[in-house]
């Protein structure tokens, strides 16, 4: 009993300044260089829709093998996958180019019957980030210039992801969109 009212004493005297503090960007962009990468991007839709799947998720590990899990429900359906060595040569650098670890853990607008995104990286036993992307196509279609400014780091990792599991944009279908609307921040 002793023990637990202990326990339970130290769980709350701890705070969010007592966490783990990350590493410095040097240390994140080498394990980002050089770890093992697991990979897990879900794209969750909002209402059901019939005929629709509501769930894909593919997840991919450092040597390119892969699974694309859709979820028909109640029935599912897998997939094998390859991804090949440039493409997730590509996206370890974009993951570094971004400042992937930096990134904030959610952007775009929230809505409760909307779909989003995740996306997940582990990086050997130190790095395990996931970060949602909410309403994507909306990111394109009347965000101030400021917010999407803002989030376009992490639109780009969303777009490289994308790129590699569906590169017809026949799931994703938002890429070109937010290319462009990325893009044109540049101008």
């Amino acid at each position: 009993m002793c023990t637990v009212a202990v326990l339970a004493l130290v769980t709350v005297v701890l705070t969010a300044d007592d966490r783990p503090k990350r590493h410095s960007e040097k240390v994140d962009d080498e394990l980002l260089r050089n770890e093992p990468l697991t990979i897990v991007f879900r794209q969750l839709g909002g209402l059901p829709q019939p005929g629709k799947p509501s769930k894909r998720e593919w997840s991919i590990n450092s040597a390119g093998d892969g699974e694309l899990t859709i979820n028909h429900f109640p029935n599912v359906e897998r997939q094998a996958i390859k991804i090949p060595a440039d493409k997730l040569a590509s996206f370890r650098q974009v993951l570094r180019d971004e400042k992937f670890l930096q990134l904030q853990d959610g952007y775009g607008r929230h809505f409760i019957d909307g779909g989003w995104c995740t996306l997940t990286v582990i990086a050997g036993e130190h790095i395990n980030k996931t970060i949602r992307f909410y309403d994507v196509w909306g990111w394109t279609k009347g965000w101030e210039p400021g917010k999407l400014a803002e989030a376009a780091p992490a639109g780009r990792v969303w777009l490289r992801i994308a790129e590699i599991v569906d590169p017809d944009a026949k799931v994703l279908t938002e890429q070109k969109d937010l290319a462009t609307a990325i893009k044109a921040l540049t101008k």
